[in-house]
């Protein structure tokens, strides 16, 4: 469905709630990766292997209304325990990035029953 996150309008994937079991906010996050993702130009992103890392920082998240450090890391824990959120440091100082594993992520919603 679709929800505002500050200051746009996302729509998030039914199916992400219920891989996050009910976890709205970690589906808003999911859901702003995943169209971050898409979106971000070649100036903003690390590409390794085939893979894209893009950068946002705990202010970043914030803005977009993902509150403190602490819900945002419980929020990244679960995304990466899921397999679908691969994070990473960059440089110095050290830059957050990441990248969401498509192939799992439509492996997993591939796999709700």
């Amino acid at each position: 469905g679709w929800c505002v996150v500050k200051h746009f309008i996302l729509n998030v994937n039914t199916a992400y709630i219920e891989l996050l079991e009910g976890d709205v906010k970690a589906a808003m996050m999911l859901a702003v990766a995943v169209e971050w993702q898409k979106r971000t130009d070649d100036k903003s992103v690390t590409k390794e292997m085939g893979q894209v890392f893009w950068s946002m920082t705990h202010d970043d998240w914030k803005f977009l209304g993902f509150g403190s450090r602490k819900s945002q890391l419980r929020i990244r824990r679960k995304l990466i325990d899921l397999g679908v959120l691969e994070e990473k440091n960059k440089g110095y100082p050290s830059i957050k990035q990441f990248n969401i594993n498509l192939d799992i992520l439509s492996e997993r919603i591939g796999g709700l029953k």
